[in-house]
């Protein structure tokens, strides 16, 4: 089905919603690209898309992780799935025991526990240079151990909890914000 074609709200809509959306982005607020659709022309938009992918090489480092981080990250995901279905409080569908039950918080800890495990036993100290900070399996205190927050991630993970990002939040900020103020300087000079 095509796509159809995005339409801009009227001039004096479009600076009262531009100026919404900046203050939601200094506010600290998160902001999608579909939310600026309706007041940002499609040309800007998609010239801020392509800036954003530029800021962000996180993509073409996965290309060459090593097959043992692979299987970690993946371990890393499913318990991070398991822990947000947790917090939401949905009933598990799957697995052995669990079907239409709430799902128990030992279930997650021992999915994080389990990639825990992994990293010690099969990912060699060459590796760690690949994730946001070293494990210490002799003592895992709060800056690295078997739970959400402390668990290693690959550098260029987008969870909240990683502690090292190729792009910052703080520049996917910015960049928008620039964009939004651009925007509203042409509609009010127009």
């Amino acid at each position: 089905m095509p796509r159809m074609p995005q339409v801009l709200l009227p001039l004096h809509k479009r600076t009262q919603r531009l100026q919404e959306l900046i203050l939601k982005v200094e506010s600290g607020d998160g902001l999608l690209i579909s939310e600026m659709r309706s007041a940002v022309p499609p040309d800007v938009l998609k010239n801020l898309t392509i800036e954003l992918r530029q800021e962000a090489p996180s993509l073409a480092l996965r290309r060459d992780i090593p097959s043992s981080l692979k299987r970690y990250a993946e371990l890393i995901k499913k318990a991070d799935q398991l822990a947000s279905r947790l917090r939401a409080k949905v009933p598990a569908t799957r697995g052995p025991g669990l079907k239409g039950q709430k799902l128990p918080f030992c279930a997650v800890e021992y999915a994080y526990e389990r990639a825990w495990e992994y990293l010690e036993e099969y990912v060699s100290t060459g590796e760690f240079s690949w994730l946001d900070r070293w494990p210490n399996f002799d003592d895992p205190g709060n800056t690295s151990g078997p739970s959400r927050r402390g668990i290693p991630r690959l550098i260029g993970s987008r969870s909240p909890y990683a502690e090292a990002r190729l792009i910052s939040t703080e520049m996917h900020r910015k960049l928008k914000l620039k964009v939004l103020n651009a925007c509203l300087e042409d509609c009010l000079y127009v």
